[in-house]
């Protein structure tokens, strides 16, 4: 497959070559096969992007991309003002895109359109990518009102998201390429954290320098939390500064071609006090169980659950936040997780090929502290790889 990219008669670089998406219509038409569906409607612009390549900042706007059990190209539809972008990126990949003209026209009603002249005659079974950020109340409602009578709607979120969840060999370039400049970010972070820098210049120092190598948007802004604002995760950096003696907590993610590879890293200004370096290495034992419980056909749940026994034995199950990783791949804001969860309810199987993050987020109110750690992981044969250059660890700061 060269390597792993190709340019279209306008000179745009594609992500991969045309060969590559067809491969993944196939793996996707074998689903739909075994589900009984006719026809399958994407609507996330992470799936958009992976069956055909377009990859427009039209997210906040109602696409689709339409693919039947046949073996006619998938029918991409974007508004009008995008369609050049959408010849342009997913030119010598894909033929008919359906533009339509907002707010005059409905794009639900071109999908259904679409469908009807595909699969002519019978009551049919189709596909909606529903559980996404990206099909508002209004866009479902439309698809139902839409529907041929008769017709039946089936919930295919899951059907469709599974063929990514497992990397292809081309997909790899990319994650590497992340990674390394993921490398770059924690460089910055290490060399800017200090007594005096307010968060949002520490957030700023990561962001430039990662964005300088190369990286594009990542699905989430970077996150810096320092002091008692590390008992909580998810915080905006702010304008506090960061001061003597206190913990500071960061994640932000690197970007090649919409391939995410995230970094959580806690630091200390100053040596930390015996209950934050007692906390941190009993979430260090836990993470170091849960690597080794992963292999390929381990339920997820249950390795998360075996981690778990470590943070109870050392007593500070209660301020751990949960989730323990989710699966890293494409994204487009507002996440930048697959929409898989690595947690304890999950009945999902490890399966080789996936590509997740790993981490432990803690939080312990009454010491006034938190922190965040983690890195991500290909599972091999072998057992989890880390694709990050750098093990997740503390950095005490001088």
């Amino acid at each position: 497959m060269g390597d792993g990219v190709t340019f279209d008669e306008s000179g745009i670089l594609l992500p991969f070559e045309p060969s590559e998406y067809v491969a993944r219509l196939g793996l996707l038409r074998h689903r739909m096969e075994a589900a009984r569906l006719d026809a399958v409607i994407c609507v996330s612009p992470a799936t958009l992007y992976y069956f055909s390549g377009y990859d427009g900042q039209s997210y906040g706007d109602e696409q689709a991309l339409v693919v039947t059990l046949d073996e006619r190209p998938p029918v991409l539809i974007v508004r009008d003002i995008d369609l050049s972008l959408a010849n342009d990126i997913a030119g010598s990949a894909w033929g008919e895109k359906r533009p339509y003209h907002y707010p005059d026209e409905d794009p639900a009603q071109f999908a259904w359109e679409i469908v009807a002249a595909a699969l002519k005659g019978g009551a049919r079974r189709v596909g909606l990518e529903e559980d996404q950020w990206y099909l508002s109340a209004s866009y479902y409602r439309r698809f139902l009102s839409g529907m041929p009578e008769g017709w039946q709607l089936k919930d295919a979120t899951e059907l469709v998201n599974a063929v990514r969840f497992v990397k292809r060999p081309a997909e790899w370039r990319y994650i590497r390429e992340a990674a390394g400049i993921a490398a770059t970010g924690l460089d910055a972070a290490r060399r800017c954290a200090r007594v005096g820098i307010r968060e949002v210049e520490f957030a700023a120092e990561i962001e430039y320098a990662t964005r300088r190598f190369g990286s594009g948007v990542p699905g989430i802004p970077t996150f810096v939390e320092s002091g008692r604002r590390t008992v909580a995760a998810h915080s905006a950096p702010t304008d506090r500064k960061l001061g003597s003696g206190e913990p500071v907590r960061c994640a932000f993610a690197s970007v090649r071609r919409r391939y995410q590879v995230t970094t959580y890293q806690a630091f200390h200004i100053g040596e930390p006090p015996p209950a934050y370096r007692q906390a941190f290495e009993g979430c260090r034992a836990a993470l170091e169980v849960l690597k080794a419980e992963i292999r390929a056909g381990a339920i997820i749940g249950a390795c998360c659950r075996r981690a778990r026994t470590t943070l109870n034995r050392h007593g500070i199950s209660a301020g751990n936040m949960g989730r323990w990783g989710y699966g890293v791949g494409i994204a487009f804001p507002p996440s930048w997780a697959e929409p898989y969860a690595i947690n304890e309810p999950s009945t999902r199987l490890f399966e080789p090929g996936m590509m997740f993050c790993l981490h432990v987020t803690m939080s312990q109110p009454a010491e006034g502290f938190g922190f965040t750690f983690g890195a991500n992981y290909a599972l091999t044969e072998h057992g989890p790889e880390r694709v990050n250059h750098e093990e997740p660890d503390l950095i005490v700061v001088a």
